[in-house]
C-alpha cells in the first residue's frame, strides 16, 4: 500500500499533467479589431530578425499570402510601402507554406523590398487564425487590430485606408 505522502505526489503530477493539457488545447482569441495583435517574431526571408514589438509606433500592414494565389496582389503592396515608410507604415508578408529560400527569389524576382517571413507549417496562420489568402491585419501605432480584411481588395481602396490609419 502507497503512502499518503506518495498518494498526494501522484494526485499533484496527474493535476500538473492535465492542467498542461487542457492549456494546449485552449484556442487564443481571433485578433478583431479593438484587440492587441499577437506577437510574431523570427527570421525574415533575407535573414533579419523581425519582431511585430519592434514597430510600434508605425501602422503595420500584415499581409498573409501564398505563392499558389496571392503572389500578384503582393506587389501591389510595394508602392504603399515605398510611398508611405516615411510616415510611419511598416508592410510584414507572410508566405504560407513554402521554404525561405523560395520566397527570397519569388521576391527579388518580383522586386518587394518590405520584410516577409515564411509560415511554412502554418503557425503564424493558425495564431491569427487565417481561413484563406490573402488576409490583412492593419495594426495600429499602439500594436491594437484596427482592421481585419479577408480576400482580395482593391489597392485604392487598402490605400485610403491606410492614409485614415497613418500619424498625421
Amino acid at each position: 500500500m502507497k503512502s499518503p505522502n506518495q498518494l498526494w505526489c501522484q494526485v499533484f503530477w496527474l493535476l500538473i499533467l492535465c492542467s498542461t493539457i487542457i492549456g494546449c488545447c485552449v484556442e487564443s482569441p481571433a485578433p478583431v479589431s479593438g484587440n492587441v495583435a499577437p506577437a510574431i517574431s523570427g527570421i525574415d526571408v533575407s535573414g533579419e530578425y523581425f519582431s511585430l514589438g519592434q514597430q510600434k509606433g508605425k501602422l503595420v500592414v500584415l499581409y498573409f499570402w501564398s505563392r499558389k494565389c496571392c503572389g500578384d496582389s503582393l506587389r501591389h503592396l510595394n508602392p504603399l510601402y515605398l510611398n508611405y515608410g516615411y510616415r510611419g507604415l511598416s508592410v510584414v508578408g507572410i508566405e504560407a507554406g513554402s521554404a525561405a529560400k523560395d520566397v527570397h527569389a519569388f521576391l527579388n524576382g518580383a522586386g518587394i523590398r518590405f520584410v516577409n517571413l515564411t509560415d511554412e507549417h502554418g503557425l503564424l496562420a493558425r495564431t491569427y487564425q487565417v481561413a484563406g489568402y490573402p488576409t490583412i491585419f492593419l495594426i495600429g501605432q499602439d500594436g491594437i487590430v484596427q482592421r481585419k480584411i479577408s480576400g482580395e481588395i482593391r489597392s485604392e481602396q487598402l490605400e485610403k485606408l491606410i492614409v485614415q490609419l497613418l500619424p498625421r
